[in-house]
């Protein structure tokens, strides 16, 4: 493989700089790995790497790259809560949805159609720990218990869950890619453009009015 990029500089008149090249072996549970060379410089191998800010790791852990996105999805609602108190904000919930949909969903969104793959299945709705987050800081502004189902407490907040913003940007890519002029696109993805509609009705619970409530999408950059 090595070769093959060694051939392929060549011919582009590309030049690797090996001081910042590293390589992962994906799924290797082993120590023992082969020293790779490029050029007579040795290349370090590396447990994880970012790309466009999603953080990959060699076991293809995607709760890894999850736990990354948590910490300015984290952050984002701490500057909220704390502009909510300097504000007196605290009553004002429909002000505190907005300042959420626009400052700390987005900062959970970026690499989303790579990394929350696992959270599209049905009834994983609340397990990424971006949602968990997310309801343990919409269960404080509204000072309920945390026991207070979350399907109820989004449904009150006029909020859907992350799965549904994330599905969207995935559909958005993959529509993308259908609709490329590139016959490497066309031979990988199948020609059915998938649409997803302006709301998205709630799962089906016994809590009232969960079943046919529909909420507008969250904006986000």
């Amino acid at each position: 493989m090595l070769n093959k990029l060694r051939a392929y500089a060549r011919r582009k008149y590309l030049t690797l700089n090996t001081q910042k090249s590293e390589v992962m072996y994906f799924d290797s549970y082993t120590g023992n790995l082969p020293p790779l060379f490029y050029d007579g410089a040795q290349l370090p191998y590396t447990d994880s790497f970012k790309y466009l800010v999603m953080v990959c790791e060699r076991h293809i852990n995607l709760n890894t790259a999850a736990d990354a996105a948590l910490r300015p999805f984290t952050a984002g609602t701490f500057r909220i809560r704390q502009f909510i108190r300097e504000h007196d904000l605290t009553n004002r919930l429909h002000m505190c949805m907005g300042l959420l949909k626009t400052y700390a969903i987005p900062a959970g969104m970026f690499a989303s159609q790579v990394w929350a793959t696992p959270s599209f299945r049905q009834g994983k709705e609340m397990d990424n720990p971006l949602q968990k987050w997310l309801m343990t800081v919409l269960k404080r502004i509204m000072m309920v218990k945390d026991t207070t189902p979350s399907w109820c407490v989004m449904c009150e907040c006029g909020l859907e869950p992350l799965q549904f913003n994330w599905f969207r940007v995935a559909v958005r890519l993959y529509n993308a890619l259908t609709q490329r002029n590139s016959s490497t696109t066309s031979t990988i993805s199948p020609p059915v453009v998938m649409r997803v509609n302006s709301a998205m009705s709630l799962p089906n619970t016994s809590y009232p009015n969960a079943s046919s409530a529909t909420r507008s999408p969250a904006h986000h950059a």
